[in-house]
């Protein structure tokens, strides 16, 4: 009869032991897509300023150029302006990760009803939406401007030389 008792409190820790590793691992699985996902976000915002940062970085290039600026003088603008764009970028990310997870935690503590799990997953599916939308729009206006100079060029020959 101790055996069987012995046996059955043996058994019992090992099943406790084997649920509570399972839930760890499923946990770990959970933040890791968590992460994934998030770190996307984080990117494709980066991404987004990092790109219109070049494009500004770009024109203000030309700009200078065209104004006759030294070519020394020009390169340390330019150094500048690359400079700038990776610390804005930087920056960026960090900005948008801490947003993402303090809309994540506020929502937690303002809907307790609901689980942690599913209101983080319902941030993440809004923010995916959100970035659809916005390349959607992005595309949209990039077909646009390219019929734009489709058209504005069409009256116009190019001469060779």
């Amino acid at each position: 009869m101790q055996d069987l008792l012995k046996y059955n409190r043996v058994r019992t820790m090992q099943l406790k032991f084997n649920t509570t590793k399972h839930n760890i691992t499923h946990n770990n699985y959970n933040n890791n897509n968590n992460y994934k996902e998030n770190n996307m976000v984080v990117k494709g915002v980066a991404s987004d300023i990092r790109s219109r940062m070049n494009t500004l970085k770009d024109r203000v290039m030309e700009k200078l150029t065209a104004a006759s600026v030294p070519s020394d003088k020009l390169e340390n603008a330019r150094s500048f302006l690359e400079t700038m764009i990776k610390d804005v970028t930087t920056k960026a990310q960090g900005i948008t990760k801490d947003a993402l997870q303090r809309i994540k935690s506020h929502l937690v503590d303002i809907l307790p009803s609901m689980s942690p799990t599913l209101t983080s997953k319902m941030v993440d599916d809004a923010e995916e939406e959100a970035e659809s939308i916005e390349n959607d729009k992005r595309d949209n206006k990039d077909m646009k401007e390219d019929k734009f100079d489709e058209h504005h060029h069409k009256g116009k020959t190019v001469s060779k030389l």
